[in-house]
């Protein structure tokens, strides 16, 4: 996962197979791809945080 910092805008690049199962993932669930990218962003994120 490539993370740049733009701006006050963060842009990430996901695997395309992340990306699929995020856009399935978020059909599911009824909320944009771009929703579902940002909470399992920040979940990641937590997940890192927590191991520290």
């Amino acid at each position: 996962m490539a993370v740049a910092e733009e701006k006050k805008r963060i842009q990430v690049t996901l695997p395309l197979e992340i990306w699929r199962d995020l856009d399935d993932y978020a059909k599911s669930r009824g909320v944009a791809k771009s929703s579902m990218a940002a909470i399992a962003i920040a979940e990641f994120l937590e997940r890192v945080k927590e191991q520290k």
